[in-house]
Order: structure tokens, then C-alpha cells, then sequence
């Protein structure tokens, strides 16, 4: 009988230890791991109903209110795109796998197998074609046909592709690989067929978007950039002064192309309108508060009224302003480890967005409600 007392003694102190371990361990991981932190949190509230543990689900429940859900990839991301629509995302592995997801959930679909690291991928606004380069080939994806390659210019290799809107056109940018040279624009017709071809010195890229079926946005690394027609490849708009200086990196563009920015690690990050050129005076057009003096990654949405710049695995989000940023505090998007290399991006609108860490996805809503909340109509 004493025997079997002291076994059943050990055992619950062995049980308590356990779930107030789970439970410190599922806090220090809240911020980098949220969902191993909530499946800790709830496996030791099962094994022992204390205040300790009570306060680690909570918690859990609680943290990062706007983080949707995980979605899992099997492999590194290296690319990341989401539908104007902001129905449908898309991303490629360094393995070169191209996936699709529907964001209202289920599986996700493979839509193709290249050979290496997927350096580029784009979508239509309604995510019924996809365009994806590892930079030796490049593949065009629709429902219909599955996915198709794409004639690659001679001596070229393809370094980003875009796709219109409504899916008719396919932009490819190349280079020949030699860093004094410079790169070609083709654009192909997928209606008629004909495909045409340009020259461009804006290689490497930082971005190349189609805003429109009707015009293509090429910014380069350096921070130049250039509107060209869709038919005939004729400049619109021209920017050939960089506003980035020596210091500058992180260069991006807004899903639409309407906004380009990067970071000189400064307290403020700036924004320009790529309607027009860069102005000579050096002043963007728009401003946002920075995180860091490093930051991995940073995206503006597609009206220009929000930046986030992740950090540390962290996402910060602010409003910009005309000659300072907005007013409104900055939020604050935690739960994932470090943030990978262009894997963030507005989804949709102003207040979606895509992130990819290691070899995840991670959907934000910043509208959603915290998850123990709930909301009825009222007459």
C-alpha cells in the first residue's frame, strides 16, 4: 500500500513538472512559434489545470490576433505572390516546386517541378494563370493546359517574370549574365501569340509587375525604374536618377507596381510614386516608420497608405504620410521565426497580408477579431 502511494505520488509531481514545463516552454516560443506555442500550451493545460498552465493557453490564444493560419510547404520558399483578388497565393521552393493555395483553405496544388531555386513567381489578378522562372527555364501555368514552357531568348537567362491582370500577357526579363551588359524585356501575347523584345539596363531587378494589361513597371536593385507599353515596348516613364544613395538595399515594389521603396536603415522608410521619375530633390512622395537599422524584408501595399518591414521575424506596420509618417501606432505582427529573403507582401489590399518563413506560409488579417472574440448583429 506504501508502495503504491509513493508511485502515485511520484507520478503526479512528475505530470506537474511536465505541464509547467510545456507551459514555460510554450511562452518563450510564443513570439518566433506560435503554433508549436499554442500546442504546447494546450497539452499542458490537459496534463494539469493550474494558474500556471490556465496562463500559458491563455496566452497563447491570445497572442498575434491578426496571424490567419500557417500553411505548410514542402521545402524552403525562395518566392511568393498573391492574387489582386486576394483569393489565391502562390510560392516556389529552392527545390523548385511551384504550389497554389485557395486562401478560404484546403490543399494546396502543385503546379510545377523546375530544377532549381525558384527566383521569381507571379500570378493573375484572379489567380487562373501562373508564371514562375528558376533562371534556366520558365514555365506558364493556367487550368486549362497545365503547366507550359517558355521560349527563353538565346544566351539569356531569365531572371523575373510577370503576368498581367487578366492573364493574356507574360513578361520575362533576362540577362545574358554578364554584369556590364545589359538585359532584355520580352513580352508575350498568350491570345495571339506574337511575343516582342526590348533592351533594358534595369538588371538586375528589384521588381517586374504588369500593373495593367496595358503597361509593364521594371525596377531595378539599384533603384531605377521604367513603365513601358504592352504592345511595342515603348517607354512611358522613365526614372534614371536612383534615389537609393550607397546605403540603400531591400529595394521593392507594390504588388501593382503603383509604388516603389527600400530601406537605408533610417528611422523612416521612403516611398515613391513610379508614375512619374524619382524628383531630383531626393524628397519621396511618401514616408513610413522603419524598425531597426537592418530589417529583412519590406513591402508597401498596393495604395501606398501602408509599409510593413519585418525584422527579427517580426512584422511592423505603419501608415505613411506625405512628409511624415501617419499618425496611427505602429502594429505589431509576431509568431513566426525569421522572415525570409522578398517573403512579404500585401495581399489584395491594405490590410492582408503573405509572409514565408523557412519552409512555411503565413496568412494575416488585420481586421480579424482575437480568436476567444465574437461578434453578432444587433438590430
Amino acid at each position: 500500500y506504501v508502495a503504491v502511494d509513493q508511485r502515485d505520488v511520484a507520478t503526479t509531481q512528475a505530470r506537474i513538472a511536465t505541464a509547467r514545463q510545456l507551459a514555460a516552454t510554450s511562452e518563450a516560443m510564443l513570439g518566433t512559434h506560435l503554433d508549436l506555442a499554442q500546442l504546447l500550451a494546450v497539452e499542458a493545460y490537459r496534463m494539469d489545470q493550474d494558474p500556471q498552465t490556465r496562463s500559458a493557453l491563455l496566452q497563447a490564444v491570445t497572442a498575434s490576433p491578426a496571424l490567419v493560419r500557417y500553411v505548410p510547404v514542402s521545402g524552403q520558399v525562395s518566392a511568393i505572390a498573391g492574387s489582386a483578388d486576394g483569393k489565391v497565393v502562390v510560392a516556389g521552393t529552392d527545390s523548385g516546386l511551384v504550389m497554389r493555395w485557395e486562401v478560404a483553405g484546403g490543399a494546396g496544388t502543385k503546379v510545377a517541378q523546375l530544377q532549381g531555386h525558384i527566383a521569381s513567381i507571379s500570378i493573375s489578378a484572379a489567380g487562373s494563370v501562373i508564371a514562375a522562372t528558376d533562371g534556366r527555364r520558365a514555365i506558364v501555368w493556367t487550368h486549362a493546359e497545365g503547366a507550359q514552357p517558355v521560349r527563353i531568348p538565346l544566351a539569356k537567362k531569365p531572371q523575373a517574370m510577370a503576368v498581367s491582370p487578366s492573364g493574356r500577357f507574360i513578361a520575362l526579363l533576362a540577362s545574358t549574365g554578364d554584369s556590364a551588359a545589359s538585359g532584355s524585356v520580352t513580352m508575350l501575347d498568350r491570345q495571339t501569340g506574337r511575343t516582342e523584345q526590348a533592351s533594358t539596363a534595369l538588371v538586375p531587378p528589384s521588381a517586374l509587375l504588369m500593373p495593367s494589361d496595358t503597361e509593364l513597371l521594371i525596377a531595378s536593385a539599384d533603384g531605377r525604374w521604367e513603365r513601358r507599353s504592352a504592345t511595342g515596348l515603348v517607354s512611358n516613364v522613365e526614372s534614371t536618377r536612383s534615389p537609393m544613395g550607397v546605403h540603400g538595399f531591400a529595394a521593392t515594389a507594390s504588388p501593382n507596381g503603383a509604388f516603389f521603396s527600400f530601406t537605408n536603415g533610417g528611422s523612416t522608410i521612403p516611398v515613391w510614386s513610379t508614375t512619374k521619375p524619382a524628383s531630383t530633390s531626393g524628397t519621396p512622395d511618401l514616408v513610413a516608420l522603419s524598425h531597426g537599422s537592418d530589417p529583412q524584408t519590406i513591402a508597401v501595399s498596393r495604395d501606398g497608405r501602408r509599409v510593413a518591414v519585418a525584422d527579427a521575424g517580426t512584422i511592423y506596420i505603419s501608415e505613411t504620410g506625405a512628409r511624415t509618417p501617419g499618425q496611427a501606432a505602429q502594429l505589431t505582427l509576431s509568431g513566426n521565426g525569421s522572415i525570409n529573403p522578398n517573403g512579404l507582401t500585401f495581399l489584395g489590399d491594405d490590410n492582408h497580408l503573405l509572409s514565408a518563413s523557412g519552409a512555411s506560409l503565413t496568412l494575416w488579417d488585420l481586421n480579424q477579431l482575437p480568436r476567444t472574440n465574437r461578434q453578432t448583429r444587433m438590430n
